[in-house]
């Protein structure tokens, strides 16, 4: 990690354990840090997806730095991801900049929403009336 990206990390790992303890086990957040797209991994807040420090930068990541330059990127907020295990993940994106710009990293958030998608499922058919057969 540079010395001129340092405050950036410290800042996202704290803003990680603060998201993590709000939201509780089914959130995990994890910072990449580009300069090794490869490790990219550098923190990883809660237990989701079983990623580990050390670990490469996602495709979808690595999708949107290569199709956008530094000062047009977007943040991904939002958006539908699958776990290994067939885990539904409501995800989002931050890209970390420095104070001229620069996309030095990202902070990831995924909350784990299978359970509550089952249950609206599950809600759903508990209030039907009627012949469902019909």
């Amino acid at each position: 990690m540079r010395e001129c990206t340092k405050a950036i990390f410290d800042n996202a790992k704290r803003t990680a354990h603060m998201i993590v303890q709000s939201f509780g086990n089914s959130c995990e957040v994890v910072i990449h840090d580009f300069a090794d797209l490869e490790h990219s991994v550098v923190h990883v807040e809660g237990n989701v997806t079983n990623r580990a420090i050390g670990a490469p930068v996602t495709d979808l990541v690595v999708k949107t730095l290569r199709s956008t330059t530094n000062g047009l990127l977007e943040d991904l907020i939002n958006y539908e991801t699958t776990t290994s295990e067939g885990r539904m993940l409501k995800s989002s994106t931050c890209f970390l900049r420095t104070d001229t710009g620069e996309v030095v990293g990202a902070l990831c958030v995924n909350f784990d929403v299978t359970d509550f998608a089952n249950s609206i499922a599950l809600m759903e058919n508990l209030v039907q009336f009627g012949d469902r057969d019909k």
